[in-house]
């Protein structure tokens, strides 16, 4: 079973990718690999074998950059070797990617990206996406801060399957976008960083602050960013957004009944709710939860910030 990390923040990521992988290794694999943005672009570190091979491999050492994702992978298509291990790239090494899940119509999509003129160098159905990311991310002629999410959003309008995705760039090296379909992805908060798992235990040493993203929610996250913007695809895809004057900040509090709370106190791991609130001007939501425990139950207060 195939298992990714992710980490976006301040420190080097490299080491906290590859601990991550370790993690993971109770879920069984047969190659790993890490892609950071580096100041000359995209580096991809990955190999056949285990995850201690990694911190062998020339180079990895040298490896500065502060966001990065990470995978370990359970051959579904094409045999175990280091071509077919993740991260992927597309033919320009604009975007990098790694997937948890399967792609079910990944062949017609190959035989639609090779008749576009890319080119494939794995025998996986992974390739596709970060090709596909590429494919609209170009024919995409407004440039505004939206045009990397509007690419992936597209590509996944395109994929019939489950995934869980993690995708950085080259040209947003602040950026990464995550979303996920019928495969798990968490993401850890811990003041200016983002960690990223399938499961929690691989970056619960780090925080204790999770976020369970629903089907087809996409989250950009960023370097500078303090919490989280989050896109609901449908919403997106229909362009409906609820109109929120700007002004003060708007905040609520929800009680829940006793009895979830009784329930979820008892969970080793809090797990944070969070409300999703669109703003028609900006597009951006920005979430805020707090969580408190009460004798009436769980009461979540959040903050809508403008």
């Amino acid at each position: 079973m195939c298992g990714i990390v992710g980490y976006i923040g301040t420190k080097k990521a490299s080491p906290i990718l590859i601990n991550g992988l370790l993690r993971l290794e109770y879920r069984g694999y047969d190659s790993a690999g890490i892609s950071t943005i580096e100041k000359d672009g995209l580096s991809i570190m990955k190999d056949k074998g285990r995850v201690k091979n990694l911190s062998n491999l020339d180079g990895i050492d040298k490896l500065e950059g502060t966001i990065g994702i990470a995978h370990t992978r359970w051959a579904t298509h094409g045999k175990p070797s280091k071509e077919n291990s993740h991260p992927h790239m597309d033919n320009s090494k604009t975007f990098s990617v790694v997937h948890n899940g399967i792609i079910e119509n990944y062949n017609e999509l190959r035989k639609f990206l090779t008749e576009k003129g890319y080119t494939f160098y794995s025998q996986t159905d992974t390739e596709v996406i970060p090709n596909l990311i590429h494919y609209y991310f170009t024919k995409d002629t407004e440039n505004d801060d939206l045009k990397f999410l509007r690419a992936v959003r597209n590509a996944c309008l395109d994929l019939k399957g489950s995934f869980a995705l993690e995708v950085i760039s080259s040209l947003y090296p602040d950026n990464m976008i995550v979303v996920r379909q019928d495969s798990p992805l968490v993401i850890g908060t811990c003041q200016d960083e983002k960690y990223l798992s399938s499961d929690i235990p691989a970056i619960l040493s780090y925080t204790k602050d999770f976020y369970l993203l629903n089907d087809l929610e996409f989250v950009v996250l960023s370097t500078s960013a303090e919490m989280l913007p989050i896109f609901a695809l449908e919403t997106y895809a229909k362009e409906k957004l609820s109109i929120i004057s700007f002004g003060n900040p708007i905040s609520h509090t929800w009680t829940f009944p006793a009895n979830s709370a009784a329930s979820w106190s008892k969970s080793p791991v809090f797990i944070r709710p969070y409300v999703t609130v669109w703003s028609a001007l900006t597009a951006v939501p920005i979430i805020r939860p707090v969580e408190a425990l009460s004798p009436d139950g769980i009461s979540i207060e959040y903050t809508v910030f403008f």
